[in-house]
């Protein structure tokens, strides 16, 4: 996960800990790519504001080596066009910030269409 937030990075990383699931937390997008690239995931969960890269740049840059890779954004930017820009960027679908725990595993959903482990980076 990279979360520029600690309190919700800790908190969606106990969370999904909880429900069986593995997975890494970046703290910015470059420390997400590094980890994309060194790492197999099922899913891959952005934040839109991260340092060094956003959201939308880092997702364009998994794109390019992994086309497939679900991405699913948390955001706190609840407009129709950022809606629409994280789409055209290649997210599979988005959550806005603030949202409940439950809200979160429609990610199961996303990995159903990939087989592989659970492990999930959760950038946000």
């Amino acid at each position: 996960m990279a979360e520029d937030e600690s309190k919700l990075a800790s908190s969606v990383e106990k969370g999904f800990r909880g429900e069986g699931y593995e997975l890494d937390v970046a703290y910015d997008g470059q420390m997400g790519l590094s980890l994309c690239r060194q790492n197999e995931y099922d899913l891959i969960i952005l934040d839109v504001k991260l340092p060094h890269y956003n959201g939308f740049e880092l997702c364009r840059l998994i794109r390019l080596e992994n086309p497939d890779m679900p991405v699913l954004f948390l955001t706190a930017l609840d407009s129709l066009d950022e809606k629409v820009r994280g789409f055209k960027a290649g997210a599979a679908d988005d959550l806005a910030k603030p949202f409940k725990f439950q809200e979160l595993l429609r990610a199961r959903a996303l990995t159903k269409r990939q087989a592989g482990r659970y492990v999930w980076p959760i950038w946000t």
